[in-house]
């Protein structure tokens, strides 16, 4: 199982999520040991999550989070829990002819921020905590608490503001 792990994360490093899908999956069904199995569950979450399948990360988040409550690895499948429900409304917010869409959105969007919150409280030196901060910071932008959402923003530490985060430094001027 250690070569199909080594390739899963190579699929991954490369952005070709269903296949490292279908590799963590064959990690999986080999009957692994505890850790490898932790660890394979844990990526495959994040795998899942990257190759768009949001319902199935979501699963698998749920799954392992029951299965190792204690592992060093919960704060990766808490971000990617919080992620998958930032994802879903996401969807109802680009969607204006959404049923129900002002309460589907208070909902989706106030599950995420509370996801982010216990990320944020459980593993504050969590290495993509920044990203998580920005999560939450969206979240409530979206919920239309903006003086929240700015002071969240600024937290962002300004080292950490770039790539994906790049876009925190003209929200938190504007």
């Amino acid at each position: 199982s250690d070569i199909f792990m080594e390739q899963a994360d190579l699929y991954q490093t490369l952005g070709q999520f269903n296949e490292a899908v279908n590799t963590y999956r064959v990690v999986l069904n080999e009957a692994p040991s505890p850790v490898r199995g932790e660890e394979a569950l844990q990526r495959l979450t994040t795998a899942l999550q990257l190759a768009g399948n949001i319902p199935e990360s979501e699963n698998h988040c749920v799954q392992f989070l029951q299965k190792y409550p204690t592992s060093p690895l919960v704060p990766a499948v808490m971000f990617r829990a919080s992620e998958n429900a930032f994802a879903q409304a996401e969807v109802v917010f680009k969607t204006p002819a959404a049923a129900n869409r002002d309460a589907e959105m208070i909902r989706l969007y106030g599950e995420a921020e509370k996801r982010y919150a216990a990320l944020l409280a459980k593993a504050p030196e969590y290495p993509q905590i920044s990203l998580a901060k920005y999560g939450q910071a969206l979240c409530n932008y979206r919920l239309g608490k903006y003086d929240i959402a700015a002071k969240q923003l600024a937290a962002i530490p300004a080292a950490d503001r770039a790539e994906q985060l790049a876009p925190v430094g003209f929200l938190v001027a504007d």
